[in-house]
């Protein structure tokens, strides 16, 4: 007689790709709020990262130029 076990789960390899595909989404996001940032000293994790970030006052409307594709 062959009892359930029911404290275990099987995984299957779409479960493994869906937290893979979620766990990139989320790092992906955390890294374009990091790029966007206007902080000068980031700090996370224990890595440390200090940039020269462009002040919005430096870019003016003569500067961007948009070309047309007609």
């Amino acid at each position: 007689m062959s009892e359930n076990n029911t404290n275990s789960m099987v995984v299957s390899e779409s479960f493994i790709i869906a937290l893979v595909g979620i766990g990139s989404a989320c790092v992906g996001g955390f890294l374009t709020f990091l790029l966007r940032s206007r902080c000068h000293t980031i700090k996370c994790c224990g890595i440390e990262c200090q940039r020269d970030v462009i002040s919005p006052r430096s870019f003016s409307t003569a500067q961007i130029e948009i070309q047309s594709n007609k």
